[in-house]
């Protein structure tokens, strides 16, 4: 922790060489005005925070409204009674630190402020206050139910009869798929009433990372005269999480995670990342191969969950939940009482906020805060509201009923084979490995072999997606400034440490695939060739012949186009294309591509490229676009060059403190012993 160790209290006294010493709680205060608009004049007007770390009291004109916690969950408040007609005034008291601190003690830099969207809303005195969308597939993953959780509250001073709830059910076109009415509906005055509407759906798009179809739902309440009050929808999708057989399985077929973890960061806007920014990340995700991501660890803007619906990503959503400070032994936060309704608040609030998101097919408790009797009660709690996606947690002991998949960080790959094997009845996952910090992800192709080795082991997510370094130049005393969008030359990537900041840990935010200015880094392109889901096998190649596999889990390989190159020492000697028969997931086929057999040169070198490309064009990647490909050696017989004869007389070596020479009859050679290299050649 960046404050002295003291739960609750964060204004205990720190060593003296922390920064905290003397900046004990910073705090922010922020104003400005805003008008009511006179067509609002009969509603309830709402106030809603997108993101605010980490705690903050809200005042309009003047009176204080109230108090909100928990940085990465929304904190709404219903102002009504404070606002008035035209000019209004708003001030925002944000403190740096508070006990929920405690509970946000992830690997990042410590940014505290309001980062994501501030927004007023007004809503009638009869309101569809929050809908709920399931769906679910039949035993044949064909036809669907869907089924609306709709609750209406009335805040009006008299109660409501003769209401309607019509919920329709719209395909991409925008054309009525089925539409359900349920009438007779009463509210009283100060009172709220569920809603159920269930309706059958033939058929419909499936929606998975390959092939994300989406929806909408539209549930609009309406008045005893036929008149509608208020209308809201949302995107949807129809998917079947399950867990058969120790295998993740969507809509009944088994899937590999080939994912990220993934920290909301910029280096010019540090957490109030834009939609733009985000897009990239996704684009990345597409264009190489990456299915998942984790919200490490804490829920992300509603922009991404909306992008990776569109788009198609798989996430695991993660509640803000790290008391890594406290350890995972006794004096974890998990285990004292006072901290259950705090653990078991973030991980209602996520659920709620996120639920009807297809793209998330697991919740994720939070990360390295001890496996106590909070996550317990958090995980009872989440299961009351929703069971329909797997429950992870990586800290619960392996078979811990209270998540559904075993879990671990940055294990052996003989440590995976081994469990592999296990017949548990549970999957098993990698939340974090292949710790991309520098030149890193060495052995990255062994972990995906030993996932598709064995069927229990659903995959893992890399640590982690961007270096989190901050734009900065140099400052006074040898310390870092923070310069966003700086072009000055000697601008670089800061860390902890660079600002005189104590206690911190240097660069252990820069351990990304991609770079800090979201630029790809060479370890992209081993994760996209690593993660492909086409493989391309040797099957006689200096005959033509080669193995096609597809690897997809939902999708033929319909889609793609084939191509062929031989080169000889780096040059195209041939090039063409190849058909290869549809192929569901799992099948494979051996198809022949013309290669014609060179007239070998001796010594030469002979590679085969083989590729697969997008035929058409799509939301994340043009015509063209790569998605797998392969380069085999190929032996056409070639003889070895033939080896010149030389002759000459001895060779001499000498050494000096400074470097190690070799003489022979008409050279010198000498190799520096500081750098390695040669440094004397005559």
């Amino acid at each position: 922790y960046p404050f002295a160790r003291d739960e609750p209290r964060i204004m205990t006294e720190p060593a003296k060489d922390w920064t905290a010493y003397k900046e004990r709680n910073p705090v922010g205060s922020y104003k400005r005005t805003f008008t009511v608009p006179s067509t609002w004049r009969g509603h309830n007007v709402f106030v809603h925070f997108e993101g605010v770390e980490s705690a903050f009291y809200l005042w309009i004109n003047g009176k204080k409204v109230g108090y909100s916690q928990g940085s990465y969950l929304p904190a709404e408040f219903d102002i009504t009674s404070f606002v008035r007609g035209g000019n209004n005034s708003i001030t925002v008291e944000v403190y740096r630190w508070s006990d929920g601190s405690y509970l946000e003690d992830q690997d990042f830099f410590r940014l505290s402020g309001i980062f994501r969207e501030v927004y007023l809303y007004a809503a009638p005195t009869l309101t569809i206050r929050d809908f709920a969308v399931k769906t679910e597939l039949d035993r044949d993953y064909r036809d669907a139910v869907l089924s609306v959780e709709s609750l209406v509250k009335n805040s009006s001073p008299a109660g409501a009869g003769n209401l309607s709830i019509k919920t329709s059910l719209l395909d991409a076109k925008g054309d009525v798929v089925v539409e359900e009415t349920d009438r007779g509906i009463s509210v009283a005055r100060g009172a709220e009433t569920r809603v159920v509407t269930s309706t059958g759906v033939r058929n419909p798009l499936k929606w998975t990372s390959e092939t994300p179809n989406l929806y909408t739902v539209v549930v609009e309440l309406i008045d005893h005269a036929g008149k509608t009050i208020e209308a809201r929808s949302a995107k949807i999708g129809f998917r079947e999480v399950e867990i058969i057989d120790a295998q993740l399985m969507v809509n009944g077929k088994p899937i590999i995670i080939k994912g990220v973890n993934r920290h909301e960061t910029d280096a010019d806007m540090g957490r109030a990342i834009t939609r733009d920014v985000i897009l990239k990340d996704i684009l990345y995700f597409k264009r190489n191969n990456i299915n998942c991501v984790r919200t490490s660890h804490y829920p992300n803007n509603t922009i991404f969950y909306d992008l990776c619906d569109e788009y198609g990503v798989y996430v695991m959503d993660e509640a803000n939940i790290e008391s890594h400070g406290y350890y995972y032994g006794k004096d974890s936060l998990s285990h004292p009482p006072k901290w259950m309704k705090a653990h078991v608040d973030r991980v209602v609030r996520m659920v709620q906020r996120d639920k009807n998101h297809a793209c998330i097919i697991s919740w994720s408790l939070g990360n390295e805060a001890g496996p106590g009797a909070n996550f317990a009660a958090a995980s009872k709690a989440l299961r009351a509201l929703d069971s329909s996606r797997p429950i992870h947690y990586e800290r619960f002991a392996h078979g811990d009923p209270s998540d559904d998949m075993d879990s671990v960080m940055y294990p052996s790959v003989e440590y995976l084979h081994s469990v592999g094997q296990s017949d548990s009845t549970r999957p098993f996952f990698v939340c974090e490995y292949a710790h991309a910090m520098g030149n890193a992800l060495g052995n990255f192709k062994e972990y995906l072999d030993a996932y598709e080795a064995h069927d229990r082991l659903i995959g893992g997510c890399i640590w982690d997606w961007v270096d989190q370094g901050l734009r900065a130049v140099p400052g006074e005393n040898g310390l870092a400034k923070v310069a966003p969008f700086s072009k000055a030359k000697n601008a670089f990537y800061s860390f902890g440490g660079d600002y005189g900041d104590k206690p911190n840990s240097g660069n252990f935010v820069m351990n990304g695939v991609i770079f800090s200015d979201h630029g790809p880094s060479p370890k992209l392109a081993e994760v996209k060739k690593v993660h492909q889901f086409i493989a391309f096998n040797d099957a006689g190649v200096s005959n033509g012949k080669l193995e096609v596999v597809n690897k997809y889990f939902h999708t033929s390989l319909d889609a793609y186009a084939f191509s062929w190159t031989l080169e000889e020492n780096g040059e195209v000697i041939q090039k063409g294309d190849f058909e290869v028969p549809t192929l569901q997931p799992k099948e494979k086929a051996t198809v022949a591509l013309g290669v014609r057999s060179p007239e070998p040169k001796p010594g030469a070198e002979y590679f085969l490229l083989v590729q697969a490309k997008l035929k058409s064009g799509t939301i994340w990647a043009d015509a063209g676009h790569v998605v797998a490909e392969e380069q085999l050696p190929v032996d056409f017989g070639q003889p070895e060059k033939p080896v010149m004869a030389v002759g000459g007389g001895d060779l001499v070596a000498s050494e000096t403190p400074e470097s190690i020479s070799i003489t022979g009859e008409r050279f010198t050679v000498a190799f520096s012993k500081k750098s390695g290299t040669i440094s004397l050649l005559k």
